[in-house]
């Protein structure tokens, strides 16, 4: 399990405990919710994926603002959609 040093997760520590997955297509107006919900849970060793089916909306521009904050997410936008 990874090490949690001050409620803050460092990636270099290990795996996470749990992995959340999160699919979207163009839904960035409710990604944002889905986020914060992830970021809101009181256990801190997780990682967030955000895997978007080739979104062409701004998905990329409101993950953006998570990855940058924190460490724990990710995100992935698929070059093709697979419905």
């Amino acid at each position: 399990m990874a090490e949690i040093a001050g409620g803050k997760y460092h990636p270099a520590m290990g795996a996470p405990a749990i992995s959340v997955v999160i699919a979207t297509y163009n839904r960035s107006r409710a990604l944002g919710y889905a986020i914060e919900s992830v970021l809101g849970q009181t256990f801190a060793d997780w990682e967030l994926i955000v895997v978007g089916d080739a979104c062409t909306d701004d998905t990329a521009e409101v993950v953006a603002r998570y990855v940058e904050a924190d460490p724990r997410v990710r995100f992935v936008n698929l070059e093709h959609n697979w419905g």
